[in-house]
């Protein structure tokens, strides 16, 4: 048996999921039954990745339907294109400088190297609504979005971003991707 409905586990030991999945991570307690009765159990943890592809034409924008995720990226780049973006949704751990701060949302974007060679800027909004907020004891006006710097190994706060709270969302205008976390 699995403990998630999404997903569904055959008499061989095959799993598989039932549904289109979201791209977040799913953490599963599969429990197994052999014919004497006895008993095993283990968790795993299986991530669902929204993989996007798209051509993208030289200086026009371009949306990307990011929504399996509870976010939307505009992009515009320098050149023409063949586009595959990547994003998995996450809860973002606070570390170093944001330690203090309450990790709501997160989105890790990854993209082929084309698209960021040829990057001029990217539009991120990440969703929220208001039964989100107070679940977590956050305040909209305290909404921020950070990037999650590698070589530092801290989350860094996003120089043009901002929050939408007539549409509900986060954005940031950006120049590279990376894990992003609100």
């Amino acid at each position: 048996t699995v403990n998630d409905t999404d997903f569904a586990i055959n008499s061989s030991g095959y799993l598989y999921n039932n549904t289109k999945l979201d791209a977040k991570t799913y953490t599963l307690n599969v429990t197994v039954n052999d014919t004497s009765g006895n008993k095993n159990s283990a968790i795993f943890n299986v991530t669902g990745t929204l993989v996007n592809n798209t051509n993208v034409t030289a200086n026009v924008s371009k949306d990307i339907d990011l929504s399996a995720a509870d976010a939307n990226m505009t992009i515009y780049l320098n050149a023409n294109v063949s586009v595959t973006v990547m994003v998995t949704s996450l809860t973002p751990i606070p570390s170093g400088t944001t330690n203090s701060l309450t990790g709501f949302k997160a989105i890790n974007i990854t993209v082929n190297s084309a698209t960021s060679g040829n990057l001029s800027w990217a539009l991120i909004k990440i969703y929220y609504n208001a039964s989100q907020l107070t679940e977590a004891g956050i305040t909209e006006s305290s909404l921020k979005l950070y990037f999650y710097n590698t070589t530092s190994g801290d989350w860094q706060l996003e120089p043009d971003q901002g929050v939408d709270a007539l549409d509900n969302y986060v954005w940031a205008n950006i120049t590279h991707f990376s894990l992003f976390g609100v």
